[in-house]
């Protein structure tokens, strides 16, 4: 069960996550890999800048500390928007990826890929892969990775005092975890990911579209490009052990430092309670 979130105003007060303003692309967005996580999502990332992408989007982005906490912010409030629109919420549009993916030439993985249908149309200058695994080795990888993470990544009450831990945890719930899973992925994850596929080929034209496996390696994907195969073999990441090498390493650094952020509140309430109490003592006097 995920901690619950704090109103958004709060959120903001909070878990501020400043970002200059939106400066124009320097690089046109190429491809959108549009498939969900454990299905080729990390081998592409690696293959596409083997092929010279700049900056490729991945949801492993969002826990990295050498990234800002924004993106997480961004894809949690675009969730509530697409999931659990308000009377006020405006359509999703390009302005609001381009806070995220302004300097991005391609992307991958979710959460972005929650947003298939809205990608697709923000980027029309974009070609679209639809990244695909069998449907039941698809759905067991996601169990024994994906499925776990409501144990791994919230802390309970721990996720309140480290705003990257509160915004990475946020956006995997509200897109994914309840956003396309319903909460459960062991039960609906076949169904939800079948859904989406369906989803991200009736919302692309046929000669806009690829539909990919990792076994197909470099050369459909380098035709669809339009961009040479390389001589070397095609990248493989990511598998279950490398997952959860990731996964324990961001816990780690993560824990880490919502206890610091814990000791040092509690030394500062400490500290103004015992001004406090002086002050107090002394007008007694």
């Amino acid at each position: 069960m995920a901690p619950p979130a704090l109103p958004a105003l709060l959120e903001d007060i909070l878990y501020p996550c400043p970002h200059e303003p939106l400066q124009p692309r320097t690089k046109p967005m190429r491809v959108l890999c549009l498939g969900l996580s454990r299905s080729g999502t990390d081998s592409l990332r690696r293959a596409l800048y083997m092929l010279g992408f700049s900056h490729v989007w991945h949801g492993f982005n969002l826990p990295d500390p050498s990234y800002s906490a924004l993106p997480g912010k961004i894809f949690t409030r675009l969730a509530r928007r697409k999931f659990s629109p308000g009377s006020n919420d405006q359509p999703i549009s390009r302005e609001d990826f381009e806070i995220v993916l302004a300097d991005c030439d391609a992307v991958t993985d979710t959460p972005a890929a929650i947003f298939a249908p809205e990608l697709i149309a923000a980027y029309p200058e974009a070609k679209v892969i639809l990244n695909v695994r069998d449907t039941e080795a698809w759905h067991k990888s996601m169990v024994s990775t994906l499925a776990s993470l409501p144990g791994n990544i919230n802390y309970g009450w721990l996720i309140y005092f480290q705003h990257r831990l509160y915004w990475t945890a946020r956006s995997f719930f509200e897109t994914t975890y309840y956003g396309i899973f319903d909460g459960d992925i062991e039960r609906t994850g076949k169904e939800a990911y079948e859904r989406h596929s369906e989803s991200v080929r009736n919302a692309t034209e046929p000669e806009r579209l690829l539909e990919w496996r990792v076994e197909d390696g470099w050369e459909p994907l380098c035709k669809f490009l339009d961009v040479e195969i390389p001589d070397e073999e095609f990248p493989h990441g990511n598998n279950g052990e490398e997952f959860q090498r990731r996964l324990e390493h961001f816990k780690k650094v993560y824990r880490h430092q919502a206890y610091q952020n814990i000791f040092g509140l509690t030394g500062a309430v400490v500290a103004v309670a015992a001004i406090t109490y002086s002050w107090y003592a002394r007008m007694r006097r």
